[in-house]
């Protein structure tokens, strides 16, 4: 896997707070920030899914002949 630099503002209590957050967990912040947006992807991932499901079903019960 290939890593790129991304450059982005947070706000500084924020960075402190994941700065102590890191320290106690033993990794490095960059560690923490992948792990971060990668379960923030997942989430997303996740949410989209569950609502095509919705969709999907609520299809089908309209198609539903009885």
């Amino acid at each position: 896997m290939t890593l790129r630099t991304v450059t982005f503002k947070l706000e500084e209590e924020k960075l402190q707070e994941l700065d102590l957050l890191a320290k106690a967990v033993g990794k490095r912040r960059s560690d923490l920030i992948r792990e971060a947006i990668n379960e923030l992807i997942m989430r997303y991932k996740y949410k989209i899914a569950n609502q095509k499901m919705k969709e999907t079903i609520a299809v089908l019960e309209r198609l539903r002949v009885y």
